[in-house]
């Protein structure tokens, strides 16, 4: 996962495809204590979906915006 920060907004870049990609922006959205999360053209895979349904099961929003509309 790559970090930074854009106009004081937190962006991580990364790729689902193992449990730990999971983990990993798990444990980064939390530490931001984010309320709404946007994944830009990012695949669908079997462990996007975990997220979705993990940041979801937080009360967190989830947007998913991909070229393919």
């Amino acid at each position: 996962m790559i970090s930074t920060m854009i106009q004081n907004t937190p962006i991580f870049f990364s790729k689902f495809f193992s449990t730990r990609d999971v983990n990993v922006i798990m444990e980064a959205i939390g530490r931001v204590k984010a309320k709404s999360v946007l994944f830009v053209d990012t695949p669908s895979t079997q462990h996007l979906a975990e997220c979705v349904i993990r940041l979801q099961g937080k009360g967190i929003e989830v947007i998913i915006r991909d070229h393919h509309d």
